[in-house]
């Protein structure tokens, strides 16, 4: 039997037997491909599966296809194998191309146990997405529900009797196409998908007891649930444990300054994930994780991160010069270094110039530029050239004027019939000099002495080297006015001719002025300190106060967003952020979204209300009305005045774990704690003489005071009950209470000193009254009943106090 110790070593059993390796989890992995490799390499079936451990051990999402295929030559294919041997496909959830398991050895069981969903974007030999066979007697796939392209094809006639299970497997419900393989019904092995109608437009759908209910647009391979949250794999992509759209865009519009700011949310989209850092092995363009660069893009690493970089103008791309072949056209196309000399002969009759535009994209010489003997008037093969002699080692040496000494050169120039030669990007001249003689029809020269990094390299500039500058004004052989020195200082006559400008600089041309100047069609808006302008940004069309799409007078999209006045238009290619586009328009001005909608997520229409058709994407806080219907969102998670607060622990319908619901209060209620009457801690209208809160005061017993309703009317016998026992002696009883106003939070003490003997022998209790109203009696907020005697007493408190501490007021027998 064939078992790997090595990976053996490294793994668990989980309780239903499966075989968990021990590798640390990687979220997005670059799986098989005709572009990279096409399948697990190795000269055996042990070190193929092995190639396969090291690749996909811990992915979970698996870019392109994974492709095991084994063959009858190998050494060990008579060996039988055990699960623990595709333990590295235990956390695969999704496969976006397909996957193949060919010719496998005999195995009991081959598991993925987690894999959710093949894609099929790539098909194997244009029609498979699954492709299994070999003698596997158990094919374990329990969570696959969704086979999004593609066909399966199962075994082989003569390996029928493996592969038992899959004949259970309802292959109709999984895959949308017929399928090659086995189509049975049955119950054993079964996926956990649903085969019934779900009449829901090609998507899932789910059983609720008996009802049955559409997943979310969102979701593919089925859902537990209504939300986008409940989904097993998601039709575009996933972040924070939600299937979305896209992924939070990058900026955002405040709508309270209705300006474009970053936005703290934003993902990256590496499909089908939203993350905050590409996974290795990808590349970051723009707002995407992409496996290859675009065209006209290259990879560089930042940070740690690798990213494409738009090129400018052409990629690099690396050749060996020499002399140039004019009789081998096309050998430098596209070249942007060259990683020795360059030397330019002249040109042998009936030979097309075009041939030399195989220089154009030449950016860097890393050895010597030699122009020698070559007999045409002009050459601007190499107008983008930016840097010679990079490379000390392969810079020519040659001797200045015959002299017996050898200097190196980095450029020379010698021995021709020019008039011009444009070299207007150059930037530098690294090692070496400049040898420049007998071009006696030279006009057009920048100053090359202007572009050498080391200033003490040793030159050779003869006399004869160009046309004087006199000859060259009598043939109006001049510069243009925007350069900044005389004739001869410059590589032609145009304005992006120039060494240097007069004015401003901007991408090469000389302009007299940055402010709303067009220069090919761009407009500029400022300059930095190096005098070099700044363009409006390409959506602008026209002029612009300042940098990016949001300062522009007017776009050339089909999409904008008016800001704050003064400050122009948000130019866009679509309405995104927090904007949305009316349903009559398919172009024009993109609306901001209610300012209760979350931040980043946007809305599909004006409405303050969530997961509806014209309302908010997303709601942090909503308001609910007494009837618990939405009345809008709010972006704060504290509640408004007149309502009360609940955050979900768990899911509620269409409100997820985490929102808050603001619910009303009472109809008495002003301000509350929960739904009741009892729940007020303020009242909508008037407190009554019990502490609750009721609509008006009692019109034949209570007058209305400005927050609480009293009593007008002092029954005696509520003041106290004489008990039937006779007292001969009391003591003296000081009654005190505190009592405090709610409007203006004053506290009193009231207090009234009275003796037994006189309560006793006033049976009538008017004179008792004349005492208590001392303190002027509105409200009897209790009795309080203490002592031996049974005497009773009440609790009399003034207009607009209530009370704080309850005294014990008794009479009680003297001994």
């Amino acid at each position: 039997m064939l078992i790997f110790h090595y990976l053996l070593s490294f793994m668990v059993f989980s309780s239903n037997g499966q075989v968990e390796p021990d590798c640390p989890l990687k979220s997005i992995c670059l799986g098989h491909s005709t572009n990279r490799v096409s399948q697990s390499q190795g000269d055996s079936v042990s070190s193929i599966l092995q190639d396969a451990y090291e690749q996909f051990c811990g992915c979970r999402y698996i870019e392109d296809n994974i492709v095991i295929r084994t063959g009858s030559g190998l050494v060990d294919i008579s060996q039988p194998l055990v699960e623990a041997n595709f333990s590295f496909l235990y956390y695969v959830i999704e496969i976006s191309g397909y996957l193949e398991l060919n010719n496998i050895p005999s195995i009991e069981r081959l598991s993925l146990p987690r894999l959710r969903l093949i894609r099929g974007r790539n098909l194997r030999s244009g029609r498979y997405s699954l492709l299994v066979s070999g003698r596997i007697e158990t094919l374990y796939m329990p969570r696959l529900t969704e086979i999004s392209r593609g066909d399966v094809l199962l075994g082989s006639s003569s390996l029928n009797s493996y592969l038992c299970n899959t004949r259970s497997i309802n292959w109709t419900d999984i895959a949308p196409f017929p399928v090659s393989g086995h189509q049975f019904s049955g119950t054993d092995g079964c996926s956990d998908i649903v085969s019934f109608n779900c009449n829901c437009n090609n998507s899932r759908c789910f059983r609720d007891g008996q009802n049955i209910h559409c997943c979310h647009p969102e979701c593919v391979a089925g859902c537990s649930g209504y939300d986008n949250s409940q989904c097993f794999a998601c039709k575009n992509v996933l972040n924070v444990g939600a299937c979305q759209e896209r992924c939070p865009n990058q900026f955002i519009i405040n709508p309270f300054t209705r300006t474009f700011i970053p936005n703290p949310e934003f993902k990256l989209e590496a499909q089908p994930l939203c993350v905050s850092s590409c996974p290795d092995m990808l590349f970051q363009v723009d707002t995407q994780c992409v496996k290859n660069c675009p065209s006209n893009y290259m990879p560089v690493a930042n940070n740690g991160t690798m990213r494409c970089v738009l090129c400018n103008d052409t990629c690099p791309k690396k050749c060996t010069g020499g002399v140039f072949d004019y009789n081998n056209p096309g050998k430098l196309t596209g070249c942007t270094v060259i990683t020795t000399d360059l030397r330019i002969l002249s040109v042998p009759v009936n030979v097309n110039l075009s041939i030399l535009n195989d220089l154009k994209d030449i950016r860097e010489i890393r050895g010597s530029l030699d122009i020698s003997g070559f007999n045409k008037e002009t050459f601007p093969y190499l107008s983008n050239l930016k840097t010679v002699g990079n490379d000390s080692s392969q810079v020519l040496s040659q001797s200045c004027n015959g002299s017996s000494d050898s200097i190196q050169f980095s450029i020379i120039i010698a021995n021709t019939d020019l008039v011009s030669i444009d070299l207007s990007s150059l930037e530098a001249v690294i090692n070496g000099g400049i040898q420049l003689e007998n071009n006696p029809s030279l006009c057009y020269l920048g100053n090359l002495s202007y572009y050498l990094a080391n200033a003490s390299s040793s030159s050779c500039v003869l006399d004869n080297h160009k046309r004087s500058i006199d000859e060259c004004v009598e043939l109006n052989m001049t510069c243009h006015p925007q350069c900044s020195s005389a004739s001869g200082w410059c590589w032609g006559p145009n304005d992006t001719q120039c060494v240097t400008c007069t004015n401003f600089n901007f991408n090469r041309q000389c302009v007299p002025d940055c402010h709303d100047f067009n220069a090919h069609g761009i407009h500029l808006f400022n300059h930095n300190a190096s005098n070099t302008c700044l363009p409006c940004h390409s959506f602008c069309n026209g002029s612009c106060a300042g940098e990016g799409p949001a300062n522009c007078s007017s776009c050339n999209t089909d999409f904008f967003v008016n800001l704050s006045a003064g400050i122009g238009k948000l130019c866009l290619e679509s309405c995104v952020g927090d904007t949305y586009l009316p349903d009559d328009r398919t172009s024009g001005e993109c609306l901001p979204c209610f300012d209760g909608c979350t931040l980043g997520y946007g809305c599909a229409g004006p409405r303050k209300t969530f997961n509806d058709s014209n309302g908010c994407i997303a709601c942090d806080t909503i308001l609910l009305d007494r009837n618990e219907e939405q009345m809008e969102c709010q972006r704060n998670v504290t509640c408004p005045s007149g309502y009360y607060r609940e955050q979900l622990l768990e899911d509620r319908g269409i409100f997820l774990t985490g929102t808050v619901l603001c619910h009303s209060c009472h109809e008495l209620c002003a301000t509350c704690s929960g739904p009741s009457v009892s729940d007020c801690v303020l009242c909508s209208f008037i407190r009554g003489t019990n502490g609750s809160c009721v609509y008006q005061c009692d019109p034949d017993t209570e007058n209305t005071g400005s927050s609480q309703c009293f009593i007008t009317t002092i029954d005696s016998t509520l003041l106290y009950t004489l008990a039937s026992t006779s007292v001969t002696s009391t003591n003296v009883t000081l009654i005190s209470t505190i009592v405090r106003s709610p409007s203006t939070s004053v506290t009193t003490t009231i207090t009234v000193k009275l003796s037994c003997d006189y309560i006793l022998n006033n049976n009538a209790g008017d004179n008792l009254i004349d005492i208590i109203k001392l303190v002027i009696l509105v409200t009897i907020v209790g009795i309080s009943s203490n002592g031996d005697d049974g005497t009773k007493m009440s609790i009399c408190v003034p207009f607009g106090f209530f009370i704080t501490s309850m005294p014990t007021l008794f009479c009680s027998k003297k001994n």
